[in-house]
């Protein structure tokens, strides 16, 4: 998590658009994989980003796998 935070410390970069873009295509393929645990599922983009960054302002020794996998678990996945 420090260093996907780390991305947006000064302004948004080419890399902190590729880290959010990785974290999306993590959520959408566990939507592909099952449809009903889709925890992108009437959620937006902001919405989601917003809710990993605030995780991972709270657990900034984590993984940004980790903040993935806790936004999937916070949404029902």
């Amino acid at each position: 998590c420090k260093a996907w935070m780390s991305l947006y410390a000064f302004h948004r970069t080419t890399l902190a658009a590729q880290g959010e873009q990785w974290v999306l295509a993590f959520l959408s393929g566990i939507g592909e994989v099952d449809p009903a645990l889709d925890p992108l599922r009437g959620a937006d983009t902001y919405s989601v980003l917003r809710w990993v960054k605030d995780y991972c302002t709270r657990h900034g020794d984590d993984r940004i796998l980790d903040a993935a996998k806790a936004f999937g678990v916070s949404r029902g996945e």
